[in-house]
């Protein structure tokens, strides 16, 4: 249960697009549009499905990203800084919102919702924690935010 597989296939994916944008750079592409070209061709891909399989990522990685990242700002085809766990935290706190919705297709997946009648510290979400026995099982994208959004 490893996403090296997919981080592999995905980095070389973008690593050839990063080549085609910085040949259309030498070109005279403008910097407007090689970012929009960068988002949309290089950043897509690399967001595709993050929620799912951002638990299993290594520290290696994690790494090969933020590598990615800092290349693409080298080249000048990004401005400011590149973190995958930034981009992470950003995509499991907007698709964890979206489930928070009772009409959305995933919320049948949240555990029921914990009631006390204690004056409690507010947490991010009503939800109750599981017991968590493996790390996999913690890292898994619900679990991972409902630990997340205490």
């Amino acid at each position: 249960m490893s996403a090296a597989v997919h981080v592999n296939f995905s980095l070389s994916q973008a690593n050839q697009r990063l080549y085609l944008l910085s040949q259309l750079q030498h070109q005279g592409l403008c910097g407007n549009a090689l970012k929009i070209l960068f988002t949309s061709l290089i950043l897509s891909k690399l967001m595709y499905a993050i929620p799912d399989f951002a638990g299993q990522l290594s520290v290696d990685d994690r790494n090969r990203y933020d590598a990615l990242g800092r290349k693409a700002v080298k080249r000048g085809l990004i401005t400011g800084g590149f973190s995958i766990n930034k981009l992470i935290d950003f995509q499991d706190g907007q698709l964890f919102t979206q489930m928070l919705n009772d009409c959305h297709c995933l919320h049948h997946l949240l555990p029921p919702k914990s009631y006390t009648r204690y004056n409690l510290r507010k947490r991010g979400h009503q939800y109750s924690l599981p017991d968590v026995n493996f790390k996999m099982f913690k890292n898994s994208f619900i679990n991972r935010c409902l630990f997340s959004c205490r």
